[in-house]
């Protein structure tokens, strides 16, 4: 498996995918003002905070056994993995409407749309288990398609309805509706062949709850490290403030969305690598993770350069306060890049209950920070808090891994010393 080749595959497809939400910048921030954007950032954040009690963890479990089973053995699990979400998604949807009346004012939205936030967190499920899929067997071609799909058809549905239709903040809900329902029936197809629908055993449903419930408090706590920012703020100042952030939040994403990229090819890289691994190779996994770091640091001064020149041409004049964030989320992202590096030890262990222990502290620290760091410098307050979060949860993660999967971090400068 060549590293560089899936990785240009995968970086096409981040770009394609990061370059449609800046191609709608211009249309969001002239359609809707800072309200409206707002609550629209609220509704994706709460999303992004109920997704992990549907998906539990479940494509990672998938891409830790693809390599290890056999494909009879993949295949019957996958049954579990498959129905879990899909009967949790459910009910959390028939819950939510029935409580939507009670729900609609602590979440600061209408009623009427208080079901389609898990709704649209189990739609997400099987988008991202075929995506999982594509990266585990190989195929980047078929993984740029399927991402690169949905990204255009993202686009188009939200031109359609928030543009022409003048459907406000409604019209960008209604799109990710339509093409998360859409995405899903196709990526039910690919995954088909891998699941065999057969009698599931006792000892795989205990598997994938031990495996979720162990991941949860970490995705759970993870989400709520990077959503609190906006919440704090819609909560606490309003949603003009939380719609400028949500700018400057997708203005800095770009950094996210290329070193999410870059982990969906290092991913089965690293774990391909780590089968059959001895001291020489470990080592040259250290070396080449220390020149991606790098590359994360050039990133992040990229972003930084860029982001003038973002807000002048594509963002209206109203939203120009939203700058002010940019550097801080952007640092952030780079803490959470070299968090990438680290924590692939951790799940190809299978010891995911150390990232419990590892986001509880961190999402502590966060939201004791928000809270704080919001009433003394208002809003970009918790920019700085995201920021200082990220280098401290980096940190314990790589301690963490370096626990349960020993590498040779110093090797390259002991090499250094002998020379």
């Amino acid at each position: 498996m060549s590293l560089a080749r899936n990785l240009s595959w995968y970086t096409a497809t981040a770009l394609l995918n990061s370059a449609v939400p800046f191609m709608l910048l211009p249309v969001f921030t002239h359609y809707l003002d800072p309200s409206d954007y707002g609550l629209m950032s609220a509704v994706i954040a709460y999303v992004a905070v109920l997704s992990p009690f549907i998906v539990l963890g479940l494509p990672a479990l998938f891409s830790t056994d693809f390599h290890r089973l056999e494909r009879s053995e993949l295949n019957r699990k996958s049954t579990v993995w498959l129905v879990l979400p899909l009967a949790i998604g459910g009910a959390l949807t028939i819950s939510a409407w029935a409580l939507s009346d009670y729900l609609a004012e602590p979440l600061a939205m209408p009623s009427a749309w208080v079901p389609v936030i898990p709704c649209l967190a189990l739609l997400g499920f099987i988008p991202q288990w075929a995506s999982v899929m594509f990266q585990m067997d190989n195929r980047p071609r078929h993984f740029a398609a399927y991402q690169a799909a949905q990204g255009l058809s993202l686009m188009a549905t939200a031109i359609l309805f928030v543009a022409l239709l003048n459907m406000h903040w409604e019209g960008r809900l209604w799109s990710m509706l339509i093409v998360g329902g859409l995405a899903s029936i196709a990526g039910f197809l690919a995954l088909r062949p891998f699941i065999s629908f057969s009698t599931p055993r006792k000892d795989d449903v205990n598997e994938a709850v031990k495996f979720g419930a162990g991941l949860l408090p970490h995705s759970v706590l993870s989400q709520i490290i990077r959503q609190s920012d906006r919440l704090f703020i819609l909560h606490f100042i309003g949603l003009a403030a939380a719609g400028e952030y949500a700018v400057g939040w997708q203005v800095a994403s770009i950094m996210l969305v290329l070193l999410s990229t870059f982990n969906q090819a290092w991913t089965p890289y690293l774990f391909q690598n780590l089968a059959n691994a001895d001291e020489l190779s470990k080592c040259k996994i250290v070396r080449l993770s220390y020149g991606i770091a790098l590359g994360f640091v050039a990133l992040f001064l990229a972003v930084n350069l860029a982001s003038p020149v973002i807000f002048s041409t594509l963002i209206s004049s109203k939203y120009q306060e939203a700058q002010r964030f940019v550097p801080y989320i952007a640092l952030g992202y780079l803490f959470l890049g070299f968090y990438t590096l680290v924590t692939d030890y951790i799940f190809y262990t299978k010891k995911t209950y150390l990232f419990s222990i590892l986001t509880t502290a961190s999402a502590v620290i966060n939201i004791a920070m928000n809270y704080v760091f919001i009433e003394r410098f208002g809003a970009v307050g918790v920019a700085y808090a995201f920021a200082i979060s990220s280098a401290i949860v980096t940190i314990a993660a790589w301690l963490l891994a370096h626990k349960v999967y020993p590498m040779p971090w110093m090797s390259i400068f002991t090499r250094v010393r002998s020379v």
